[in-house]
């Protein structure tokens, strides 16, 4: 695979220039409309077309693609390999620290992800040519030069129109090094694998459980882990959450709209049902409570180093809660949208729906 320079600066002309020639063309190039140009043929010859333009500036050539930066450089070294393993910026023409130089190699190689290798091949040729041509006439590259290139070729029309078209494109491409390094990562990371937390089983969360010398931290890691919860709603909880009801049921009225709280037609109730010993413990810890105080105050981090010896994290207690609702689910024949109502807890500003 080409190793190639990919990153640009933006209205930068090729090679090394003066100070002064760079703080020129260094100036934003205003691309001039489409309209303003109108093709004239030549008196003494009714052949050659030339293009009269609404202005003209020296001082500022057009932003070029990479991909003409690549063929020009490669061009002035004498070098038209793909192979060729040159990864300096434009812009980094000057010697350079080592550490600094390999910053930039890095960011070229993300950058050269945004296109497939076959891509950077196909456009290499005809930019190279159409970089030869411009350089032998000593013309700009620009779209008048670029419709010469294509009467100036020889090649089948369905080629020409093919090469007028990829010119095209790559005259209209306005990127800069942090948008191609943006293409360049969204690329690496669609093939990247994602890490999520690893789900705990039931018998680990009853270790982990087990494993907390206070009871009112054994209390509140069982309800994160039978209401599938991320530990920063836990943590929001107060004994004014909850409410109980004549038969010894514990409702949990959740304080407030959790990161997975969206409006979709999955959501889950505003209100969650705690029965048995599960009540009872709870109801046991919020007496203990005064008025606003939160159940626990337990951070993430701490959560963390509690589970670490299981190789788990905070989120692994909601993963696992889940996995381990889903066969409960099957064996009792229940609906299965409570699985998706269990995973979403409700904005508490919704109206109330059902109970979970």
């Amino acid at each position: 695979m080409p190793t190639m320079s990919y990153l640009w600066t933006r209205g930068v002309y090729m090679q090394c220039a003066s100070e002064r020639e760079l703080l020129t063309i260094q100036a934003p190039f205003k691309k001039r409309p489409r309209g303003c140009r109108t093709p004239l043929m030549n008196a003494d010859d009714g052949n050659s077309i030339q293009f009269a333009t609404s202005h003209q500036s020296p001082q500022a050539p057009p932003m070029l693609h990479p991909i003409f930066q690549i063929a020009r450089r490669n061009r002035r070294e004498g070098q038209w390999s793909l192979s060729v393993n040159d990864a300096r910026l434009w812009y980094d023409e000057l010697p350079t620290s080592p550490l600094w130089a390999s910053y930039t190699r890095k960011a070229n190689e993300v950058a050269r992800e945004m296109w497939a290798p076959s891509a950077w091949e196909r456009g290499m040729s005809p930019a190279g040519q159409f970089t030869t041509f411009c350089c032998t006439h000593e013309q700009p590259m620009n779209e008048e030069s670029y419709a010469a290139f294509l009467m100036a070729i020889e090649v089948a029309p369905s080629t020409r129109l093919q090469y007028a078209r990829m010119l095209r494109s790559m005259l209209e491409m306005d990127r800069t090094p942090l948008d191609m390094m943006i293409l360049g990562s969204q690329k690496i990371a669609a093939r990247s694998e994602t890490k999520q937390a690893r789900p705990v089983t039931e018998e680990e969360m009853n270790q982990v459980i087990r494993s907390r010398t206070d009871w009112k931290e054994r209390v509140v890691f069982r309800l994160a882990w039978t209401t599938a919860s991320r530990w920063s709603e836990i943590a929001a909880l107060t004994a004014n959450n909850f409410t109980l009801e004549a038969d010894g049921t514990l409702i949990l009225d959740w304080s407030v709209a959790p990161k997975t709280a969206k409006a979709d037609p999955h959501r889950a109730s505003r209100f969650v049902k705690i029965r048995w010993q599960d009540a009872f413990d709870t109801i046991k810890l919020c007496r203990t409570l005064q008025e606003k105080e939160k159940l626990t105050n337990l951070t993430t981090a701490q959560v963390e180093r509690a589970l670490a010896p299981w190789n788990a994290t905070a989120h692994s207690i909601k993963r696992g809660a889940l996995r381990h609702a889903a066969p409960i689910v099957e064996t009792y024949n229940l609906d299965p949208h409570v699985i998706s109502q269990l995973a979403k807890h409700v904005d508490p500003f919704d109206l109330p729906q059902n109970t979970v």
